[in-house]
């Protein structure tokens, strides 16, 4: 389980993707702060605003044999603005 991508400078509206890889239908949590605001989403992308941002990933599936497994990742960094004024 990872998220993706992980550039080296992280821009205000890059995408975050959260994926397990292991062909079940997970479900999926963010949870954390971004731009000043905490974060609760319950999708497996997440939109990045300007600004610092620590948010985790936490992804549930039920495997073949009824088992529920949970794993998470971090992401934290900066979001900066596409265009800077000169």
């Amino acid at each position: 389980m990872a998220i993706t991508p992980t550039p080296s400078v992280y821009k205000a509206d890059d995408v975050l993707t959260c994926g397990s890889g292991d062909g079940f239908q997970p479900s999926y949590e963010w949870t954390g702060n971004a731009g000043g605001a905490s974060v609760d989403e319950t999708v497996n992308t997440f939109t990045l605003p300007e600004g610092d941002f620590d948010v985790t990933c936490t992804v549930t599936a039920t495997g073949p044999d009824e088992e529920e497994c949970t794993d998470s990742d971090v992401a934290s960094g900066t979001a900066y603005r596409k265009y800077r004024n000169q």
